[in-house]
Formats: C-alpha cells, structure tokens, sequence
C-alpha cells in the first residue's frame, strides 16, 4: 500500500468517526455523559465506529494500552472489567480502586494478545505498567512464555 492509498485509508475511516456528534464519541469513549437515546443505539454506533475509534487509539501514545469504555463493556465478556469501583468515601481508596482496575484490563489486554507492537514499546518505558506488561510474557515458572 503506497503512502497516497494509506492517506486515503485514514480519512475514510475519519470520516466515518465524524458522523459522530463529540458527545456521542465522548460516551463511547468515556462512558458519560450518556449522549444516545438508548442502550440499543450506543451498541450500535460502537459496532458501526469501532475499528476507526480503534485505529484512533492506536495512533497516539498517550492512548497506549487504554480502550474506549465501548471495548469493555461490548467487546469483553469479563464485567469485573467494565468500571472501577469508586463506593470508597476516601479519594485514596478510590484512586487505587481506579489503578487496579487500569492494571487488570492491561492484563487482559496483554494475555489476549490485543497489544499492538507499539503499545508494548510505549508501555515498557512506563514504570508504573512495565511490570504489569512484563508479567504478560512470561509463564508460570517466571521465564518467557512460549
């Protein structure tokens, strides 16, 4: 595929994305506020952008190792992974609350093989998921998986 034909790619899949009102990416990709008119027309919009919205977080590093909230609650069977537990009455305790739950979805992320090259060079570098990521590659008895 030449530079020209990627370029072309791109702004396809852009354009699909911009059919999107901001509050109706901004739900799919954070959860809130709820921008559509039912639970129906969310997963539907999910299925309808997803790989564009996909291709979007792969492209910039700050998004490494992160998935919209429409990935977790349509793409995951696994509910423990859709949201934090936030109950806590002390900002601390829901601060990790919100930490653990960063680091079992890049588990997930990581033992499902869904991430890209780039991810896991970005994510190496950053000390507070390197050992997480790490884990990953490695079976039972500590040495690298096969």
């Amino acid at each position: 595929m030449t530079t020209i034909q990627r370029a072309r790619s791109r702004r396809s899949k852009l354009r699909r994305v911009e059919l999107l009102t901001s509050a109706e990416r901004m739900d799919l990709e954070l959860g809130a506020p709820p921008a559509f008119p039912s639970e129906a027309a969310r997963r539907e919009a999910w299925r309808t952008h997803r790989d564009a919205i996909l291709d979007d977080y792969a492209a910039w590093p700050g998004t490494h190792g992160v998935r919209p909230d429409a990935f977790w609650a349509y793409d995951v069977a696994d509910a423990a992974l859709r949201s934090a537990d936030e109950s806590a009455a002390d900002i601390d305790d829901q601060m990790a609350a919100i930490e653990d739950l960063d680091r079992r979805r890049l588990r997930y992320l990581t033992a499902h093989g869904l991430l890209s090259t780039g991810e896991k060079a970005t994510l190496v570098v950053d000390p507070r998921r390197r050992d997480v990521l790490l884990a990953g590659f490695r079976g039972r008895n500590g040495s690298p998986a096969a």
